[in-house]
């Protein structure tokens, strides 16, 4: 009887919805603002190479999230010979996300790269990467393509 009233009187005072995190993917249960992002657009610069380490022209890089309204939102660079602060670098794509404008949903990014310009760097497969594997370096090693043998 004792434990009706007490259960009662918790039920009355709101605790009877509140749960642990486990049951709901995980999600904080909290009141107030989400997560804190950047205010400004942030970029991400990365460089292709091939196996052996030589850079690679031609591919395009696509940066990619989900934001708030659950919408894709993508940019797209290609990589190709640079002048950054005098220092010229081959291979570079330099993508710029909109975080201001189109704040992310979740923290995963995704950078995908692929092959366009035929066969004038020789042909490589396609990566998909998120951006926390990219390392501090911010290389990207491309297979390449195999050639079809022809009998």
């Amino acid at each position: 009887m004792k434990n009706k009233y007490l259960l009662s009187l918790l039920a009355a005072l709101g605790f009877s919805g509140c749960s642990n995190n486990e049951d709901i993917l995980d999600i904080p249960l909290y009141y107030g603002p989400g997560p804190v992002w950047p205010r400004e657009d942030i970029t991400i610069p990365s460089q292709t190479q091939d196996e052996d380490g030589k850079t690679i022209n031609g591919i395009r890089v696509v940066a990619s999230y989900v934001n708030l309204k659950d919408s894709l939102i993508t940019d797209t660079a290609y990589t190709k010979l640079q002048d950054i602060d005098g220092q010229t670098i081959n291979g570079l794509a330099i993508n710029t996300l909109k975080f201001k404008d189109y704040p992310p949903k979740g923290k995963e990014i995704f950078l995908e790269y692929t092959d366009v310009d035929g066969e004038e760097n020789g042909t490589y497969q396609q990566k998909k990467i998120k951006v926390q594997e990219l390392g501090q370096d911010g290389k990207v090693t491309l297979k390449k393509e195999e050639e079809e043998t022809k009998e």
